[in-house]
């Protein structure tokens, strides 16, 4: 009878035990970086470049996005309760189907009628002012649900500022306050450069060795999809991470316990949040492509711009080769995605553009940044394809 008793006991605290198993992973999936949809964390400012960025991933430049000034004082949304200069601030920079969404009433941005305007967008814009007043009106409520839905169909969420830091975790005289969660485990830190913070907060993250600090300056952002982000702006991103990097030699040393370092990172270069380290072209995983596949790629490219350039695609022992007409040393490139190619000796993208049908490859484009399509060069095949 014992005997009974005792597996019975230990059958349901093994089950207790996968339970409590089970209930941590779903907890840690929740918690993580959003797997769809992308994030767009500006520091302070909007230039063109970003904001050609963020409509493209909203649907282009007549798809409805909606702004959010919410975080503004009072007094200055007395001044214009209409949001006119919003608009117009907006429209000149090219986003011309701008829609409002803003309250101070939690009761009304839990109701299911205010926040229907976010599903019917690809695209959401917080403004600055105070971070609080965004989480105070929306946090927890049905708007934040929208807005969880809105990235997991593939939209984007912005935020310039307060609008930023609201979408990760921000500090507030010292203490850390919580934003939306898109970012459980990041710290934003705007104005960075621009307003001396670069040792403000420097006492309150040595207490928080699980977070990453990210001081975003003004005209800077990140751009995040999938836990990577890139930099885009005019001037740099801090990393506060327990790390220093150096980029000429592309090494990554932890610091010591209580040291007041960080590293700076510039337009274009990558991070994995996930990973915590820089994504340099050296750290990124190629794709294995069969050499049948690779042949595709084969050929002499020409560009078509005035200025006389171009390449020529070879293959080597399954690696695809490229040869420049300024004479460098051919150098290898490898997949990172269909059509896409990068080299590891240099921050350098090739991205091949096949015909309407799809088959053939009729050109290829050398990119400084991959997200945001800086060409260096265009160029176009010469000759046909072979088979």
């Amino acid at each position: 009878m014992k005997k009974s008793i005792t597996k019975k006991i230990q059958r349901t605290l093994f089950c207790l035990i996968l339970l409590a198993q089970a209930l941590e992973s779903t907890a840690q999936v929740q918690q993580g970086y959003p797997s769809k949809g992308y994030l767009m964390l500006l520091g302070g400012g909007i230039t063109p470049q970003q904001a050609r960025l963020f409509m493209k991933y909203a649907g282009g430049r007549e798809q409805k996005i909606l702004v959010v000034p919410t975080a503004f004082a009072d007094s200055k949304i007395k001044r214009d309760p209409d949001f006119v200069k919003v608009k117009k601030r907006f429209k000149k920079l090219g986003m011309v189907n701008v829609e409002i969404l803003h309250t101070r009433d939690r009761d009304l941005a839990n109701t299911s009628e205010f926040a229907q305007k976010i599903a019917q967008v690809n695209g959401i814009f917080f403004l600055g002012g105070k971070t609080a007043r965004l989480t105070d009106a929306y946090a927890n409520t049905t708007v934040h649900r929208a807005l969880l839905k809105l990235l997991a169909r593939g939209g984007i969420i912005g935020g310039v500022s307060a609008g930023s830091g609201a979408q990760a975790n921000y500090f507030f005289k010292d203490k850390l306050q919580n934003g939306f969660g898109f970012l459980p485990d990041v710290i934003v830190m705007n104005h960075f450069l621009s307003r001396n913070k670069q040792f403000r907060h420097t006492q309150a993250l040595h207490r928080l060795p699980k977070y990453i600090g990210i001081g975003i300056d003004d005209n800077t952002g990140v751009f995040i999809e999938n836990g990577v982000f890139e930099v885009i702006g005019q001037s740099y991103v801090a990393m506060y991470d327990g790390t220093n990097y150096l980029k000429s030699k592309d090494s990554i040393a932890r610091l010591p316990i209580g040291s007041e370092r960080f590293y700076l990172l510039r337009n274009g270069d990558r991070y994995s949040l996930t990973k915590r380290q820089v994504l340099s072209p050296k750290r990124l995983k190629p794709l294995v492509v069969p050499t049948q596949t690779l042949k595709n790629y084969e050929g002499k490219y020409v560009s078509t711009r005035k200025k006389p350039f171009g390449i020529t695609c070879t293959i080597k022992q399954d690696t695809l080769y490229i040869t420049n007409s300024w004479g460098w040393k051919p150098y290898p490139v490898f997949a990172y995605k269909k059509d896409v190619f990068f080299a590891k000796n240099r921050v350098m993208w090739f991205r091949f553009v096949r015909d309407d049908s799809g088959e053939h490859i009729v050109g290829v484009q050398k990119l400084k940044s991959l997200l945001q399509e800086q060409a260096i060069a265009d160029m176009k095949r010469v000759g046909n394809q072979k088979k």
